[in-house]
Order: C-alpha cells, then structure tokens, then sequence
C-alpha cells in the first residue's frame, strides 16, 4: 500500500504507517500497531477517523463497501464504516450488487449483504467473473455449474476442466476478462508439472463465457490466447509428447491455426507452429520441432527449425 501524503498532523495523530487514497475522499491506512482503519476527508487536508484502526485487514470491494478481517473472521462495512456483514466468514468477495462469496469452513457458498443464502456452502469453488446474473461454481465432486442468481437455479456444465483464458504458448496472452478455457474428455498427463495447459491435459477444448456460454467450441486439441484478445490459437489433431534426446519436452501431432473470437478460421489449421508478433501479424511455421524452452524466465513453447511466414491478417480479414 503506497503513502498517499496525509498531513503531518494526521500522521502523527493516528501513527500511520501506510496509507492509501482508494474511493472518493476515503483512505484506509495502518498503524504502527499494525491495525487497519478508514479516514474520510471531509474537506480539504481535514481528516475524521470513519472506521477505528482495529482491523487486522481491510480492503475496498467495487461497491464502496469495506472487506474487513478482524480475528480471523471476515465481514463487511458498509461507507459509513458500520458492520453489515458479522465477521464469521473464512473469506469474503464482492460478485455482483449486494452479492457476496462467502467461506465457511472449507466450504464456500453466496449470500447478500443481508446474509440470506443464496447458495449453500457446499462449494468447492466460486468463479470470479459474473456474466448476465449468472456465475460458474465447482462442487465438492469437481462437478461444474452456472448459478442464475435471480432464479437461483444451477445448470450442469459439460466441462472436465475449466481454466483462466491465459496463455500458455505466447508471451503476455490473454483473453479478454470473463472468457474461460474448458476441456472435454480430459486426460492428465505424465507431462503435467510443465504447465497447466497443453502437455498438462489432453482432451478437447474450448473456451466460454463466464455464464458458461461458448464462446469458441469444444472442437480443439488445443487453444490459446493471443495478446490480441480478437483471436485465438487452435490446434487440431492428437498430441503426442516426449523428451528427446537433448532432454526437451517435444509436442508433436497436431497443426495448428488462428480463429477469431467467433471461431471464424483466419489462418488455415495446416501448419507446425503459429506465433504472434504483432496485434494482427502472426509467424507460421511448417517442418518445425515445437519443444517446451524451460529457460527462465523465458519458459515458453516455441519452435525450432523449419520453414516460417509472416501472415499480415489485416489482407485476410
């Protein structure tokens, strides 16, 4: 947390350590007993103390409310600093409005700043973004489902897997926020403590919303993001890994491509390795080894060898 310049008095006054400016004239700040509070400004350079520095942690959530951790126990304040939400909560994140995840015990559920339950706490895992009232959970059976909020109804999803929309073979992708990696028919493999993605799993991907709607369909042996949200990268085919003789972990048996974010195909699937190197500018390769690069901190697919083209996708769009 940065200084944000309080006055000297204020400093002095409430022995703030660190302190920063986080909504409008509020500044949550820590103490040199390192307990947490709230000063409001109430005009300029005039401080009062909103919410006393007994917290052993609090942070601003997107409706100006205040996650507070006092005791082990998480709550919620509402701007004027009074309890909304008791602590009682292992942990505690804003979804939507007046919706919160909430921890009990290893369990999580969503209830509203009310504490009436919406869903009970017997999740495994509550997905961060929320799309059109409707947010993914994960069971106590590794079982997935959208939660409608309004009609408080879950939804079976088809999915083994489901994984943040990063990248795993170029530098700095990633998907728009809300989009998910989703695998079918999954298999681990013995490659799994590479990365949490290509040679992790084997299965058929794809990518959805974060109300589990599709986005890019299950139809894939792989695909990955671009630092171009507008496109992603697709493989088709069946992998095949192995470490060759220099000890590198080879990907061999797909082709792969680009398709746009309506899994329109751009660059035709038929090559050995598709990289990015501008917004709309991509490198294929035909005749190439792609192996995993485990130099740090540069640990990345790449490829070695072959044939490569530029592609301007600007000419085939």
């Amino acid at each position: 947390m940065k200084y944000n310049l309080l006055p000297a008095a204020v400093v002095a006054r409430y022995a703030v350590v660190s302190s920063e400016l986080v909504h409008e004239a509020i500044t949550i700040f820590k103490n040199s007993d390192e307990k947490w509070g709230v000063l409001q400004e109430i005009t300029a350079g005039v401080f009062t103390l909103l919410v006393e520095p007994v917290y052993d942690l609090i942070r601003i959530d997107e409706s100006g409310r205040l996650l507070v951790l006092k005791n082990d126990g998480m709550g919620l304040l509402d701007k004027n600093g009074e309890v909304i939400i008791a602590f009682s909560y292992v942990s505690l994140s804003h979804l939507q409005g007046d919706l919160y995840k909430a921890q009990q015990g290893d369990g999580y559920g969503i209830i509203d700043v009310s504490e009436n339950i919406l869903l009970p706490f017997k999740y495994k895992y509550i997905f961060t973004y929320v799309e059109n009232d409707t947010v993914i959970v994960q069971d106590l059976s590794d079982r997935y489902f959208s939660f409608h909020f309004p009609s408080r109804e879950l939804h079976a999803l088809p999915y083994d897997s489901i994984f943040p929309a990063t990248s795993h073979t170029s530098s700095g992708g990633r998907a728009a926020p809300g989009l998910y990696k989703v695998i079918r028919e999954c298999q681990e493999t013995e490659f799994d403590y590479y990365d949490n993605g290509m040679s992790a799993f084997t299965g058929i991907w794809g990518i959805i919303h974060a109300d589990g709607s599709i986005k890019i369909p299950c139809e894939y042996a792989f695909v990955d993001a671009f630092a171009n949200p507008r496109f992603f990268k697709v493989a088709k085919g069946s992998f095949n890994f192995y470490f060759d003789e220099e000890g590198s972990l080879i990907a061999e048996g797909v082709k792969w491509g680009v398709v746009d974010a309506d899994n329109n195909i751009i660059v035709p699937i038929e090559f050995d390795w598709v990289q990015e190197v501008e917004d709309t500018v991509w490198v294929v390769n035909r005749g190439g080894t792609v192996f995993f690069n485990d130099d740090y901190p540069e640990e990345r697919w790449e490829v070695r060898g072959g044939e490569q083209t530029v592609i301007d996708g600007n000419s085939l769009l």
